[in-house]
């Protein structure tokens, strides 16, 4: 019996690499799928371990799209089901955050308005992305304002020739900054702004490229002679940018796992023991960080020179909704979907016959995957959607604020608070998003060319 349990888990995990590797479909289930789903469930449950394994199989090979459909396991009475479960789920969940991070493509072709194209990036896609008319000051007149919204209005307009066949969206994004327009993140903001390029900067442009679904820019070195040292200290500013769809929580580089070359010559780190752990914030969709190595001399030989090696990007993936379906009901409920598990562990109603109804929900959240890696985005997680819908299936989200109560190893507790609901909530779903799991995602670099910028 053992031996056969350890061929099939072998066999799961032999399907699972593979599986990473197939353009499995992410579209959602149809009818068909939600019967044969019910139907694949109730034979999990049969005394026949063939059947057991072939109705697992299946759900297997039906991929991720059936995420959705699939229950969660603690709501299944059998422990063999909710195992059997629990073991798809994993691995098509892994395979889902593999294929979240892959790049999205873009096809499109015609003579089109710039803001037409805007938008059908953005539809096809899925990523956040906007006409911007730039930066309004305070003191600007009404007319002042209203011209210069008509003037970026005008450059909206205007129409570019594309042919995109399943291009990616940063390499889209970049024959837009070629044909006269600058994209950028607002801070805290998760949609990518397109502006009008209003002057022609005398900087060096510096270098990019693009790995999955990111977007890593190496701006023009800054050199500075370092006092009585006879040598310099070269400094590349690094940018990593994320697609707006995406939500990384912060960027890993060891100066070990970068080389930096300009010529024939290696210039060494700084501080070779150097590690950097850059935040993205809140809402962040990139993070910069500025690369210190030596040189001998004033400044490198050449003109340009070439960054490689290798950062992390750590990202949290597959956002999953996990729902509790009567709020009064829910306390002291656990649910767990992927790497992370949501405890209801407290709720205050207000009386039904109140004039106001009012609810307050305390929760837990807890995340597998660390307590080091839970510190650095624990800031984060408060900022995860959570809402109640009504009968009517109506959203409402917190209008009364959250406290944090308590921030554990790999756990935090947060109260949310709701006010002025139309009814009483008693019989409301709670719903907490949040994605499910957190992965490392290598980025490898590769940036020659980067220009330098000599300081004086």
């Amino acid at each position: 019996m053992r031996s056969c349990l350890r061929l099939l888990y072998r066999w799961l995990v032999c399907l699972f690499l593979v599986a990473v590797l197939l353009p499995w479909p992410v579209s959602a289930a149809d009818d068909t799928s939600h019967d044969r789903i019910a139907e694949l469930l109730q034979l999990l449950d049969s005394k026949s371990r063939q059947e057991r394994a072939a109705a697992e199989h299946e759900l297997l090979q039906l991929g991720p799209a059936v995420l959705d459909s699939l229950p969660s396991p603690d709501l299944l009475p059998s422990v063999s089901v909710r195992q059997a479960v629990s073991r798809v789920r994993t691995l098509l969940e892994r395979i889902a955050a593999e294929q979240s991070i892959a790049a999205s493509r873009v096809t499109l072709r015609g003579e089109l308005m710039i803001r037409d194209i805007v938008a059908a990036i953005a539809e096809q896609t899925g990523n956040a992305l906007t006409c911007s008319r730039g930066p309004t000051l305070n003191n600007e007149s009404a007319g002042s304002r209203e011209k210069e919204s008509k003037t970026a209005a005008d450059v909206f307009q205007r129409t570019l020739n594309v042919d995109w066949r399943s291009e990616t969206f940063w390499n889209v994004i970049g024959q837009l900054e070629a044909a006269g327009f600058r994209a950028e993140y607002r801070p805290g903001s998760t949609t990518l702004e397109l502006a009008p390029e209003t002057a022609k900067s005398s900087t060096p442009a510096g270098r990019s490229q693009i790995d999955k679904a990111f977007r890593i820019d190496a701006l023009p070195a800054d050199v500075r002679t370092i006092d009585g040292a006879g040598s310099s200290l070269v400094r590349i500013p690094l940018r990593v940018l994320a697609e707006p769809r995406l939500r990384p929580l912060f960027l890993r580089c060891a100066m070990a796992d970068l080389t930096l070359t300009a010529g024939q010559t290696t210039l060494p780190p700084f501080s070779p023991e150097s590690r950097f752990e850059i935040p993205l914030g809140d809402g962040g969709r990139e993070a910069t960080v500025e690369l210190p190595f030596t040189a001998p001399g004033p400044k490198p030989t050449g003109d340009s020179m070439k960054l490689s090696g290798r950062l992390t990007l750590v990202t949290a993936a597959l956002e999953r909704p996990i729902t509790f379906p009567k709020l009064s009901e829910a306390k002291g409920l656990a649910r767990r979907r992927g790497g992370v598990t949501v405890t209801v562990t407290e709720t205050a109603l207000s009386p039904p016959d109140a004039r106001t109804h009012t609810a307050r929900i305390s929760t837990q959240i807890g995340y597998d995957a660390g307590p080091r890696a839970f510190e650095s985005y624990q800031n984060w997680v408060f900022h995860n959607r959570v809402f109640l819908i009504d009968r009517s299936r109506r959203e409402f989200a917190p209008n009364d604020g959250f406290s944090t109560l308590f921030q554990d190893d790999g756990t935090v507790g947060v109260e949310y608070r709701f006010r002025d609901l139309p009814e009483h909530p008693a019989d409301w779903q709670f719903t907490y998003v949040a994605p499910t799991l957190l992965i490392n995602v290598p980025l490898n670099v590769s940036l020659d060319g980067i220009p330098l910028a000599i300081a004086p």
